[in-house]
């Protein structure tokens, strides 16, 4: 499962508590998914719709994000809530992604895993750059590839487009 430990050692400037024994049970760029315990990483070229979203992400059980870092930090969010601040989000969640791609095989197939929710609709599309929507594809395509079982697929939206 990939720990607040491992984010530390991938991004190294962060604010917000650090104990080493927090775990995300899911890696997300969707802030309307309800999933306790995740990692939630806003994709959107606009700042105002990252703010709005992490506060979506926030209500559905995200404890830790990244955040770039030349954007203000939403003042809602708690004193301990932990950010990690990047440059780029794109770059980050391929970080993140290779990172536990590389230390899977040696936490071993009894433990708990980290899923990746990814999920790219044309509703998407309107806040996201085209390298962003690009990044988060090939990441899919390579998580199906190396680690399938934990790919979460979400469908959604496409009607609307």
């Amino acid at each position: 499962m990939l720990t607040l430990k491992d984010v530390r050692h991938i991004f190294e400037e962060q604010r917000g508590i650090a104990l080493e024994s927090i775990s995300f049970s899911t890696v997300t760029t969707n802030p309307n998914a309800a999933l306790p315990k995740s990692l939630f990483i806003p994709m959107s070229f606009d700042h105002e719709k990252n703010v709005k979203d992490l506060g979506l992400a926030l209500n559905n059980g995200s404890v830790g994000t990244l955040w770039k870092k030349n954007d203000p930090v939403p003042g809602y969010l708690p004193t301990h809530f932990p950010v990690f601040f990047v440059e780029s989000y794109g770059d980050a969640l391929t970080k993140v992604v290779n990172y536990y791609i590389e230390t899977y095989s040696m936490k071993g197939n009894e433990t708990v895993h980290t899923k990746f929710l990814l999920p790219i609709t044309c509703i998407h599309s309107e806040f996201y750059s085209k390298e962003i929507e690009d990044t988060l594809y090939n990441l899919s395509t390579i998580m199906k590839k190396e680690i399938p079982n934990l790919l979460i697929e979400e469908k959604g939206g496409e009607e609307q487009c």
